[in-house]
């Protein structure tokens, strides 16, 4: 039986860090939103053109994500913003 391919997108993660450098870069609020929407589109079709995906997923993980309750002390190095 075929498995099918899935292309699992860590959404918050790779938001966040566009946005981080793109802050560096740009003093326009506006300009910045709109960089980062542009590299965050580009970086997903990047992805899907890397495989023929049957199925695509962007997930969103908050501060009470599942991954406190299987591993209490996740980001627990991390600063409070983090």
């Amino acid at each position: 039986m075929h498995k099918p391919n899935i292309l699992i997108i860590d959404a918050l993660n790779l938001i966040r860090r566009i946005y981080a450098v793109e802050e560096k870069h740009t003093q326009d609020p506006k300009a910045l939103i709109i960089a980062c929407k542009a590299r965050v589109h580009n970086a997903c079709a990047r992805l899907l053109k890397l495989k023929r995906f049957q199925y695509a997923v962007a997930i969103f993980d908050g501060r009470n994500s599942w991954r406190y309750q299987y591993y209490p002390k996740y980001k627990f190095s991390r600063a409070a913003n983090a």
